[in-house]
């Protein structure tokens, strides 16, 4: 009786317990609770930058793209040191967007210490640009970095920051020993003093030994047509170094407003013409004079030195300088057998990657190696003689058949298709390594790049990344390079266009098929 009288109280107590707790939990904020417990994206991020999988790894990166903070710029320099190259590039391209809050530009500033790796330190310097004047004195300071491609970042960010009074101190980086920090530097200046940069652009043009930052002069130059420039142009005409005959020719084309100033460029160019040996330069100048004149003969010596002893010299030049047609949708169809190279020092970039065992098209047995070993042959047998060539096929690693151009005997030409055809289609799809080697050789004024697919592999898999670095290696070599795209039809959203960018970026044309 007694265990039957204590239950309901027991049962009671029990309720009121249940209850209390009952209201307790609708009290209780799940929305707010379940993202507590939810990891952050820097959580994420720190929980899987060290997994095996290097896309793992680029998704961790990814978790950053909308953070912000001194942490999150820390994270971003440590992924960009990554051995993969997409963890790379996405790290770059999420920290070089506009980081202005102080902590951020804190964090960046103190990357820059002599422990850090250079690339970091380029890298942060690159993300300091972006944050407008607050970055000045940071990017001031890396000028004095001893490393080329920190200080090269610096005084490119301050040219875009157009921070006039930084111009001293890019003029004393004419003075440093690296070529490319002169030419980096002559450029900026120009950015940011804009004609009265001629003087300057003059001096290294007529003074530096080096080509790149002759080239860079060529450039302010061309942008701001006077005498005193024009003379330096015209003493670069028959420079030794190819890049810069291009470059000075290009310069002289500017000159079209004053007919003056546009005889005298015409005569020398025409002079010029007549005992250039190289087929690539000749064609630049031929370009010029069209400019000039708006008379279009092409590259023909004759025809120019038979018009202006006709002549006599005189001539008014064209109210405005002539433009070439847009190029129509129609025009770029073709394959490597359809391009018309321009030039006798050539370096040809294939793609040897897997999907090359493939067919050409859907239904047929061709694979596209065999098509293009075909197409290769007919290029070879037209090269005039001489010539030199040399060819670089690429899968996973870009591997170039000889260290620089060799010249294109008969059996050079057929040691070069034995190359190909016995190496073998496997791999992934390293572009810019493989342009990185063809840009390297000083004596190619052309290269042809023929690939399928995607980049995959390499130390630029991104593409603005890409284009980018490819600008960058080019932009005092002025090699053109043509670019041929095999199965375009099936090309992917994200990687349509891109051998078109990359040959409208050099000069070069693009075909597919």
């Amino acid at each position: 009786m007694l265990r039957s009288s204590i239950r309901p109280v027991a049962l009671v107590a029990a309720a009121v317990t249940v209850s209390a707790t009952l209201c307790a939990v609708a009290a209780f904020d799940f929305r707010s609770h379940a993202t507590a417990a939810e990891p952050t994206p820097l959580e994420v991020f720190q929980r899987f930058i060290n997994d095996n999988d290097p896309h793992v790894r680029r998704k961790a990166v990814a978790a950053l793209a909308d953070q912000r903070g001194a942490a999150v710029v820390n994270a971003l320099l440590v992924a960009s040191r990554d051995e993969d190259a997409g963890v790379r590039d996405r790290a770059a391209a999420i920290l070089v967007d506009k980081r202005d809050r102080s902590d951020e530009i804190a964090a960046l500033v103190a990357a820059l210490g002599p422990k850090t790796p250079a690339e970091t330190r380029a890298l942060a310097v690159r993300a300091i640009a972006k944050t407008g004047a607050a970055g000045v004195a940071a990017l001031r300071s890396a000028l004095k970095d001893k490393d080329p491609a920190v200080c090269c970042a610096a005084a490119r960010g301050l040219a875009e920051l157009r921070d006039a009074e930084s111009s001293a101190d890019l003029h004393s980086m004419l003075l440093r020993d690296e070529a490319i920090v002169r030419a980096v530097a002559c450029d900026a200046i120009g950015e940011l003093i804009g004609a009265r940069a001629v003087g300057t652009a003059a001096g290294v043009a007529l003074g530096d030994h080096a080509i790149e930052p002759r080239v860079a002069a060529m450039t302010i130059l061309g942008r701001y047509p006077a005498p005193e420039g024009l003379d330096a142009a015209l003493r670069c005409v028959d420079d030794a170094g190819w890049s810069l005959r291009v470059a000075a020719a290009r310069a002289i084309a500017s000159f079209g407003g004053d007919p003056e100033s546009a005889r005298r460029g015409a005569e020398a160019l025409v002079k010029s013409l007549g005992r250039e040996a190289r087929e690539r330069v000749r064609v630049e100048y031929a370009e010029a004079l069209w400019s000039l004149t708006g008379i279009d003969f092409g590259p023909d010596r004759e025809r120019w030195a038979r018009w202006w002893k006709e002549s006599g010299g005189k001539f008014d030049p064209p109210p405005k300088r002539p433009v070439r047609a847009a190029r129509t949708p129609g025009s770029t169809q073709g394959g490597l057998a359809d391009l018309p190279l321009e030039s006798e020092h050539v370096i040809f970039v294939f793609d040897a990657s897997s999907s090359m065992g493939d067919p050409v098209r859907f239904g047929v047995k061709t694979t596209k190696r065999a098509d293009l070993e075909a197409a290769f042959q007919s290029v070879l047998a037209r090269m005039p003689k001489p010539s030199w060539l040399n060819l670089i096929p690429f899968a996973t690693i870009a591997e170039p058949m000889r260290p620089a151009l060799i010249e294109a005997t008969q059996q050079a030409r057929a040691a070069t298709l034995h190359h190909l055809q016995k190496t073998q289609a496997d791999g992934r799809t390293n572009i810019y390594d493989a342009l990185e080697l063809a840009i390297s050789d000083p004596e190619a004024d052309t290269i042809v790049l023929l690939t399928d697919g995607a980049p995959s592999a390499g130390k630029r898999t991104g593409r603005n990344a890409i284009i980018e670095g490819v600008r960058d290696m080019n932009r005092y070599r002025l090699a053109r390079i043509h670019t041929i795209e095999i199965g375009a039809a099936n090309t992917g959203a994200r990687w349509k266009g891109f051998l078109m960018d990359i040959a409208d970026a050099t000069g070069g044309r693009h075909l597919s098929r």
